[in-house]
């Protein structure tokens, strides 16, 4: 009984041994994935400019997201802007045809008709400027989406990263490029 017993606690020691050297080696095994993942991001090659050699740090990342919602919202705008300048055009287009149209039956008739005209020709004259003022609003705008496009395709468009830093910045800001 006792040679039994002896047994038992040999076999109960030798699994705690080995249940030990599994817990020992899986600790070791972790050690050893955080370290390579720490020599992996310390062997990395950053860029030092937006358009330099090396992959887009997490803050040039940051400010390519951010570059991007600029973009949309630029983009957005110049649609709204293009609606407003071709109301407006249209409407003048439209009067100036008519005008255009009465300007004959006006000269053969009297003064009524002729006061009447005169005024929808001022109207339309006072109208023209707020046309020229939008179109200069819209090609402003155009400009500046322009611009910014052309900076997010040189500077971000197709540039390498780390996926790591990435998904950092779309969890940060919420959306990505």
């Amino acid at each position: 009984m006792q040679k039994q017993r002896f047994c038992l606690s040999l076999l109960a020691a030798a699994v705690c041994i080995t249940c030990f050297q599994q817990d020992a080696s899986a600790q070791t095994t972790k050690a050893q994935a955080v370290a390579a993942a720490k020599d992996k991001k310390a062997n990395r090659t950053y860029r030092s400019t937006p358009e330099g050699e090396g992959a887009l740090t997490s803050e040039m990342i940051e400010r390519c997201i951010r570059l991007n919602m600029e973009v949309d919202t630029s983009y957005a705008a110049i649609g709204k802007a293009k609606e407003e300048f071709d109301s407006l055009n249209k409407e003048l287009t439209d009067l100036s045809e008519k005008l255009k149209a009465a300007k004959e039956e006006v000269d053969r008739s009297g003064t009524v008709a002729r006061k009447e005209y005169d005024s929808k020709v001022i109207y339309y004259n006072s109208r023209l400027p707020e046309l020229d003022k939008q179109l200069e609003v819209y090609k402003k705008m155009v400009k500046t989406y322009q611009s910014k496009s052309d900076k997010f395709d040189r500077e971000c468009n197709g540039q390498p990263y780390y996926e790591d830093d990435y998904a950092a910045m779309v969890k940060k800001l919420g959306r990505g490029m």
